[in-house]
């Protein structure tokens, strides 16, 4: 019959020497059940034996696919792996859209819906000691419905960058996860750019061609 609060320090006592069976119950959304509840947070539990509340840290909002962060052109975001949760509810999803860089792990999701259909470019920047990188690109209506495609896009190496170029299409919802080659984890970031291409100049000006009629 014992509840905890909903912050540190949130701890039940023991007392011995009870030989019975304890039962915890823990509901992140505040509705009994699962019909009709959505998760609002993230929440563990541990048995230890000390009377220290642990600091527990959250996994990223963007942790699966429908916390995806937005992407802007042009913004960089930094992030880190470290915290993600070791499986997602889409890996195998992701697989059978086409994602063969490896079993996903520990992944983080970002998206982005293009006004244009233009040529992009994702860039990857991974520091000394952080994520051995792979990206997936994915496309849906919407992050519960099935991948229309997926693939399997390079990333840096810890202390590298790296930019892969892909073609959108106007309208579109694109889901980008970032996985680790392995297993590994890591800090990272991710800016999406949308490169301007201009046509052969000559000192800032267009070339213009003279033709010479001769009879």
């Amino acid at each position: 019959g014992a509840t905890m609060s909903a912050a540190c320090p949130n701890q039940l006592t023991f007392t011995a020497p009870y030989t019975g069976k304890y039962y915890i119950t823990s509901s992140v959304d505040g509705i009994c059940g699962n019909i009709g509840s959505s998760a609002i947070a993230s929440a563990g539990v541990k048995l230890l034996n000390s009377a220290a509340c642990p600091s527990i840290v959250p996994a990223p909002i963007n942790d699966t696919i429908c916390g995806a962060i937005a992407l802007q052109i042009g913004t960089t975001y930094t992030s880190s792996t470290v915290n993600a949760s070791a499986t997602d509810p889409r890996d195998a999803d992701a697989t059978a859209a086409g994602y063969n860089c490896g079993v996903p792990n520990n992944t983080l999701w970002y998206s982005y819906t293009p006004a244009v259909s233009d040529t992009f470019l994702i860039t990857i920047n991974s520091p000394v000691g952080g994520l051995d990188t792979w990206v997936g690109l994915f496309d849906a209506s919407n992050c519960n419905a099935p991948f229309q495609s997926g693939k399997c896009l390079l990333g840096p190496t810890p202390g590298n960058s790296y930019s892969d170029t892909v073609i959108l299409a106007a309208g579109t919802n694109y889901y980008i996860m970032i996985d680790g080659f392995g297993g590994s984890v890591g800090a990272f970031d991710i800016t999406l750019t949308q490169p301007t291409f201009v046509g052969p100049q000559f000192n800032g000006c267009l070339p213009s061609v003279v033709y010479t009629n001769t009879t």
